[in-house]
């Protein structure tokens, strides 16, 4: 009796995933945020009620928008004629200024790169990136989740160009 009632109580638990990544995926498809990391630059807002469920989406926020916008600017045209910054150069820049990231932490070269490379800025927040075990799936399983854009698809994709350009490992 207690091996059936294990075997019974992990088919509930099989089945429950299986519904919460369906629930997720159909929020995904409509447009809607699951949760998880907000990008800088971005809050999460009310958009409508489904039955008892409260969906969310992703709105600009103006003020750390402007941190992103600015650390794409000195990525591509570099500060007073200086040309196009360096990761470690665009940090030192976000710090001179005074800007902090959302936990009230100094810029450092991994969250300046993790600005740069993130596509969500673009206007595209992809959903299902990782598997359970943590491996990336395969693109034909990402679901790109439209959101506003703070950087033009031009620009997102010239710095780019630029940090794969400046890679040392090339």
């Amino acid at each position: 009796q207690r091996a059936f009632h294990g075997i019974a109580n992990q088919m509930k638990s099989h089945d429950a995933r299986i519904g919460t990544l369906r629930g997720m995926r159909a929020t995904a498809e409509a447009g809607y945020s699951n949760g998880g990391y907000i990008p800088l630059g971005y809050r999460s807002v009310d958009a409508v009620r489904i039955g008892n469920k409260m969906k969310k989406r992703l709105e600009i926020d103006p003020v750390e928008a402007e941190i992103v916008r600015l650390a794409f600017k000195l990525a591509i045209e570099g500060d007073a004629g200086s040309g196009p910054l360096g990761i470690k150069k665009i940090a030192e820049e976000l710090n001179r200024r005074g800007f902090r990231s959302r936990s009230g932490n100094v810029f450092g070269t991994g969250t300046v790169h993790e600005i740069l490379t993130r596509e969500a800025y673009a206007g595209a927040r992809a959903w299902n990136v990782r598997r359970k075990d943590g491996a990336f799936n395969p693109d034909d399983q990402l679901i790109h989740v439209p959101i506003p854009p703070i950087i033009d698809r031009v620009n997102y994709d010239c710095v780019q160009e630029l940090l794969q350009s400046r890679e040392p490992t090339r």
